[in-house]
């Protein structure tokens, strides 16, 4: 029960990423086409296992930490992944409903969110509450903005088949590049900590740098998908078009999103991982009806004033003043 409950924890992050890029389209997708690509990138996980698993006996014998982390987080990691990914992807862009550039957004956000559920899952089945808490804020997030990223590549791909070849490279390209940057100081710091080959503050200057990357990818996925529906917008007859939001309505339209997508996430997994803990007999003392209460309190609380923000910051990003756009693809 333990394990179905922290399980469950592990989805949160991938349900409000998908909601926040799937309603930033202005004609939403399809939904049987859109879980189709997310189950896609479920099934991926075991190629993706495999090969990490053959890239494992290359690299086992490195002994630099820094080395080690390196070849791990490329070979094992960024470039079986996004490879995959980019599969899932593809195959997507060839489908009737993938017929506008900001769907490739969506699509590889999806694709990427459902390689990302199932790893998730794996991980916390493994490690428990604190490889939820730290992946919910990092690994997840990280997915699908390179799948954002990856599908504003793809839909250059599938717009512009004159450079198609140089568009798939850079699809490819980048994501690996930025997947590789953020797994390897993670990596080589746990491979220091398990070799004793350096020191606390290197290990700390290795940590630092995943959350950068982050954040980079998170500024890079916002600006494209919002030049990508602006370009929507700007296809609207002028009636029909929401109205502009200034720079400083926009980015704390913005943090609302994501300030409240990070409460619901740590909401979730307070509320979830101690649920399982009451249910397992670990009340510490107190009365069933008292450790509910404090998990209302301190888990499910969070979480639906997280979404509740969330909400609220996503309206206010797609419709600024009150006037939606339409929702329906014409035709």
């Amino acid at each position: 029960m333990t394990y179905i409950f922290v399980a469950v924890s592990a989805i949160v992050p991938s349900l409000l990423l998908m909601w926040y890029f799937h309603r930033r389209d202005l004609f939403r997708e399809p939904a049987r086409d859109l879980w189709l690509v997310f189950a896609g990138g479920v099934v991926i996980v075991l190629p993706v296992l495999a090969l990490a698993g053959l890239a494992d006996l290359a690299i086992r014998d490195i002994a630099s930490p820094l080395a080690h982390g390196l070849a791990a987080a490329f070979l094992q990691a960024a470039i079986p992944e996004e490879l995959f990914k980019l599969v899932v992807l593809w195959l997507a862009a060839r489908r009737a409903a993938f017929d506008e550039p900001i769907d490739g957004v969506v699509y590889g956000v999806a694709a990427s969110l459902g390689f990302a559920t199932l790893e998730n899952v794996l991980y916390v089945a493994n490690g428990g509450f604190p490889v939820a808490l730290t992946r919910a804020v990092t690994a997840v997030p990280s997915h699908a903005f390179l799948g954002a990223i990856m599908g504003f590549y793809v839909s250059r791909a599938r717009f512009d088949p004159d450079r198609r070849t140089e568009w798939l490279w850079l699809a490819l390209g980048i994501p690996v590049v930025l997947h590789g940057v953020y797994d390897w100081p993670l990596l080589a710091a746990a491979r220091v900590g398990q070799t004793g080959g350096g020191s606390q503050p290197l290990i700390l200057a290795l940590l630092s740098i995943a959350p950068v990357v982050v954040v980079g990818e998170w500024i890079a996925a916002v600006r494209l998908t919002r030049g990508l529906r602006r370009a929507q917008i700007d296809g609207l007859p002028a009636g029909e078009r929401p109205a502009a939001q200034s720079r400083g309505e926009r980015w704390s339209s913005l943090a609302l999103t994501a300030g409240g997508g990070v409460v619901a996430s740590l909401g979730g997994l307070v509320s979830l991982g101690g649920f399982a803990v009451v249910i397992a007999g670990g009340a510490g003392g107190r009365t069933m009806a008292e450790a509910i209460a404090a998990l209302l309190l301190a888990g499910v609380t969070p979480t639906l004033i997280g979404v509740a923000l969330f909400l609220w910051g996503l309206r206010r990003l797609n419709e600024p003043h009150g006037r939606a756009a339409p929702a329906r693809r014409a035709g």
